[in-house]
């Protein structure tokens, strides 16, 4: 059964996501690329060159504990992947838990992959000084 996001603890989810990007820049070097770790503020993982061709990979990663394969993207790492097209890879990183992960890797996800538009509406709370 797919287990959705919101069902897994935020801390089991940022360590799975640091597994699977872990296992992404030490696949992108095996591959003869030159992965940079980005920022949060650019809405995607890496940036990884292929110094032979000059090829540039914007990636984002999302890694689950089981066989789940699937991403969620946010409206910003959407905005980006529809901006960058060609450039945009999305790696899938599954059963990590397992100890041996396996990849799916998909160039251009928005026009290669079944895509669902949801919102999510959350919960939020303002904070004030007490008077």
């Amino acid at each position: 059964m797919l287990k959705l996001p919101e069902d897994v603890p935020e801390d089991v989810k940022r360590e799975v996501e640091r597994k699977a990007i872990e296992k992404m820049l030490a696949d992108e070097i095996a591959e003869g690329r030159i992965p940079t770790l980005m920022p949060e503020t650019e809405h995607y993982d890496i940036r990884s060159v292929n110094p032979s061709t000059g090829e540039v990979r914007l990636i984002e990663v999302k890694g689950h504990k089981g066989l789940e394969i699937y991403a969620e993207l946010t409206e910003a790492e959407a905005e980006v992947a529809l901006r960058e097209r060609e450039r945009y890879w999305l790696y899938i990183v599954y059963d990590i838990e397992s100890g041996q992960p396996k990849t799916l890797k998909i160039q251009n996800p928005l026009e290669n992959m079944d895509l669902k538009v949801f919102e999510r509406i959350e919960k939020r709370y303002i904070l004030r000084p007490k008077t």
